[in-house]
């Protein structure tokens, strides 16, 4: 439970909105980064087995399924780069929110774990416990399973793309990275 507290806490700390809008056609939202090497579906969308994800790989994971196997693209502010082509090969983040949010990708919304987040935080901010004190947190910040909604993220990115988005390699692959990030449907055949 330490280490999963001191992360939040470092959410807290800078979870902040960007200072300038996201440019036209992108989204730009909190990003984390995949927490283990095994994602479930093929980058290719068939997503009929389990896939070893290896450190390197550039994926990103989105919370529909109407999104896995789709291309996006990746624009990182704090460094100026961006990627193409990029395969959306899981499904997620795995922030408590427990449903397709097809309104945040293919409508006009945010992340629905933004507003169960915003609902949280004044309450994580009392140090209160997540699962131990689930009963003090509003129902806004809970989660269809009744859970406290922890994890404000709209993306999750591979180690890899963090580092080819010019993250340093040390910080990337440590696996515990978080930032802004803007990323919008890309049209490319593949990404080379």
């Amino acid at each position: 439970m330490g280490s999963s507290k001191n992360h939040l806490a470092g959410v807290l700390s800078t979870l902040r909105s960007p200072k300038e809008p996201a440019p036209p056609g992108w989204v730009e939202v909190w990003g984390t980064s995949f927490h283990d090497a095994e994602i479930r579906g093929h980058a290719d969308g068939r997503g009929k087995a389990d896939h070893s994800m290896r450190a390197t790989d550039i994926l990103v994971a989105l919370p529909s399924k109407t999104a896995t196997g789709r291309r996006v693209k990746l624009l990182y502010r704090a460094t100026g780069k961006q990627l193409r082509g990029v395969v959306v090969g899981d499904l997620g983040p795995h922030n408590g929110v427990n449903k397709d949010d097809t309104e945040y990708l293919h409508g006009n919304a945010r992340p629905a774990a933004e507003g169960q987040f915003a609902a949280a935080e004044p309450y994580l901010r009392l140090k209160l416990d997540p699962k131990l004190d689930r009963a003090k947190f509003p129902p806004e910040a809970l989660d269809d399973q009744g859970r406290v909604v922890v994890n404000p993220a709209g993306i999750d990115l591979s180690l890899g793309a963090w580092a080819e988005l010019g993250v340093n390699p040390e910080v990337a692959y440590g696996g515990r990275f978080s930032d802004w990030v803007a990323w919008a449907w890309d049209y490319l055949e593949a990404r080379e």
